[in-house]
């Protein structure tokens, strides 16, 4: 169960959020998460960049999501000073499983929050 594992953030992903969530604000930014499962932790190895709608307020990622066995989440930003889910983001959450990732501005590691697809913030990520 990945609510009880660590979950292991490398500094390059780290730096690769922060930097598209820059890129592309005031808009929100959204790309899935590929991770590998060990015993002890959920280390993700790689972002999934694909194409997306986006505005101020929303991201959504288009339809043709490639179907691969790495896939454990999603990460996508808010371009305010707030990292918590939206009712709309737990809603999608719910049917996707996984974890999901939120960056608000402006945009730092501090700024990262980990959450289950309940929409309840993970307090075991090592960023």
């Amino acid at each position: 169960m990945i609510n009880k594992k660590q979950i292991i953030i490398p500094p390059r992903i780290i730096k690769n959020i922060c930097e598209f969530a820059k890129s592309l604000h005031p808009k929100e930014f959204s790309c899935l998460v590929s991770g590998k499962l060990s015993e002890r932790a959920l280390t993700i190895t790689g972002l999934v960049y694909q194409h997306f709608v986006s505005d101020s307020s929303s991201s959504v990622l288009w339809d043709n999501v490639p179907i691969l066995s790495n896939i454990i989440g999603s990460v996508h930003s808010h371009p305010d000073e707030n990292a918590l889910p939206s009712v709309a983001d737990k809603r999608a959450w719910s049917k996707e499983g996984g974890i999901h990732i939120i960056i608000c501005y402006p945009y730092k590691k501090e700024n990262i929050a980990v959450y289950n697809s309940q929409g309840k913030q993970l307090e075991s990520a090592s960023l």
